[in-house]
This record gives structure tokens, C-alpha cells and sequence, in this order.
């Protein structure tokens, strides 16, 4: 965050270095966020006997369901909303797409290295 009219008084270039540095520090959390997480997650079920569990497809739907009927409703009464929404819309759909059509499911490179193998 930056207080705004110090940062419109900063020459173009300084501008620059900033937004790079916020991108630069915004990748850099997203890895030792993925490096945290994935610690965090041994130690709590080794330390802690937690268990972790994925939402199952049928909860997944009727929340999306929900979803959907929540967000026609707001649409109705809310013009900023439903702008914001199918502008979010759009750009997941767009983004969405191309994510699906380039990346590969990361389980069977994970399973051909790491999966419990049978002993013979």
C-alpha cells in the first residue's frame, strides 16, 4: 500500500520500480506460501494427527448451486454487482480456458515419483 498523493509525486521512474518490486515480492509470497503450506500440512498430521479431506463433488455442487442462486438474485438488485460479476466472469472463463487446455494434471507426474510403489 502506498499513500497515494506521495505516490503520484514520484518521478515515472521510481513508479516503475515499485510495481516491479510489488510484483517481484507478490511471486516471492507465493512461493514460501507453497513451501509453508506444504510443511505446515506434514507437521499437523504427523505432530497433530490431523486429517485433511477434499470438499466430495456432490457438497461442491450444491454449493456452486447456491452460488448461482445467490448471485442471479444480487445481479437483480444490484447493477455494480452484476457488472463486477460478469466482468470476473469473463476473465475467469477466458483465463479458465486457457489454464485447462496448457497445464497437465500434476497427479500422474506426482504418482510416477512419489506414489507408494507395491514391495515385490
Amino acid at each position: 500500500m502506498f499513500n497515494k498523493n506521495k505516490y503520484e509525486s514520484l518521478p515515472k521512474h521510481l513508479k516503475h520500480v515499485l510495481a516491479y518490486a510489488a510484483q517481484a515480492a507478490s511471486a516471492d509470497m507465493s512461493w514460501k506460501a507453497a513451501d509453508r503450506y506444504s510443511a505446515d500440512y506434514i507437521k499437523l498430521q504427523k505432530d497433530h494427527n490431523v486429517k485433511f479431506y477434499k470438499t466430495p463433488d456432490a457438497i461442491l455442487q450444491q454449493q456452486l448451486k447456491i452460488w448461482d442462486e445467490m448471485i442471479e438474485k444480487r445481479s437483480a438488485e444490484n447493477p455494480l454487482f452484476k457488472k463486477v460479476l460478469d466482468s470476473q466472469r469473463e476473465f475467469a472463463q477466458r483465463a479458465g480456458r486457457w489454464h485447462n487446455d496448457v497445464s497437465v494434471n500434476f497427479r500422474m507426474a506426482f504418482n510416477h515419483y512419489f506414489a507408494r510403489k507395491p514391495s515385490a
